[in-house]
């Protein structure tokens, strides 16, 4: 289904070489020769970032040199290498069971100088010392958020594709609202419509309370995500909640001012649109503290009692705007 959906970076490659000079950029001022990136079906956005590669099954790494073309290296079999060509903007592919050896090898010939991990907490540990241990004359050091921090603030081409992430997360809970029957039924409803309208990938949930009946849906459109959540037949006290905190939610805001305006029974959560496609699990915003950003993409959530309302929003200088909802939500 997947790699179905996948589009040719076709005229949009210059803004993939863009995007990679940044991180070379980065890289140079770091002292760092060649970075490397880690991706897997879990957790392959900033490879997708990068190059448009979809990584629908196994794993692989992005070696990315300060001078020279990006390289995949990855367990992946040859047989889709045709298929990553023609969708992605890579042109040097490498595949071995024997990763960390295949790693090695790349270096070795890329020559002396530092090698980064990017994000190295979140690989496999165990790929991280066979990998120092392929390459023992080479220098190591971590490079957190390298890839990550330029795309909290989304260009052109992601703002674009976030708009349908959010449009394509209205239609499957407004399908799912107007589907009868048990939750099933509205979660099936609610991935026809997603699906249908292109998404590439669904995460939803639907399940009774005693506050009413809670859905959940989260969407990855090209390469972003975007969420939102509604609770049918009740929680009228949390959605008023959640819009008294939606009407504060701007450039400069903290999750602490946030949550100044909700219940006191209410907990407030802004997750980034970079962490959307795990739940936020891999980067909790440092929400008492950390101030938004204009031209950020973030959900905001507002739970209470097991159930909660969210909406995605685009922050502004004094106000956001929500990506999620229908024109009629908008409008009450």
């Amino acid at each position: 289904m997947k790699r179905g959906l996948v589009e040719a970076a076709g005229e949009q490659q210059g803004i993939y070489e863009t995007r990679l000079d940044r991180l070379r950029t980065s890289l140079r001022a770091a002292g760092v020769s060649v970075a490397l990136i880690y991706g897997d079906v879990y957790r392959s956005d900033d490879i997708a970032y990068l190059t448009n590669l979809c990584i629908y099954w196994n794993e692989g790494v992005i070696a990315v040199p300060v001078d020279g073309v990006p390289a995949l290296l990855a367990k992946l079999s040859k047989r889709v290498h045709p298929w990553m060509e023609r969708t992605s903007i890579l042109t040097d592919l490498r595949a071995s069971q024997k990763l960390p050896a295949l790693i090695g090898d790349y270096l070795r010939a890329n020559g002396s100088g530092t090698v980064a991990f990017v994000d190295s907490t979140w690989w496999p540990a165990q790929l991280v010392d066979d990998i120092v241990a392929a390459a023992p004359d080479h220098d190591f050091i971590d490079l957190c958020d390298a890839v990550r921090r330029e795309r909290m603030v989304p260009d052109e081409l992601d703002r674009s594709d976030l708009e349908r992430a959010g449009a394509l997360v209205a239609l499957g809970l407004s399908a799912a609202a107007a589907a009868e029957g048990e939750p099933t039924a509205r979660i099936a409803a609610l991935e026809l419509a997603a699906r249908g309208g292109g998404a590439r990938d669904v995460l939803a949930s639907c399940f009774e309370t005693s506050s009413g009946v809670q859905i959940d849906c989260t969407v990855q459109y090209a390469n972003v995500w975007a969420r939102g959540a509604r609770v049918l037949g009740g929680g009228s006290e949390l959605r008023a909640g959640a819009e008294a905190a939606a009407d504060r939610l701007s450039a400069g805001t903290t999750v602490a001012d946030l949550s100044a305006v909700v219940a006191a029974e209410a907990s407030v959560a802004v997750i980034r649109h970079t962490d959307l496609a795990t739940g936020g699990d891999l980067r909790q915003f440092a929400g008492g503290v950390e101030p938004l950003a204009e031209g950020q993409v973030v959900t905001l959530t507002v739970s209470s009692g097991g159930v909660a309302v969210a909406d995605t929003f685009v922050i502004g200088g004094d106000h956001a705007e929500p990506i999620t909802q229908t024109t009629a939500e908008v409008s009450a």
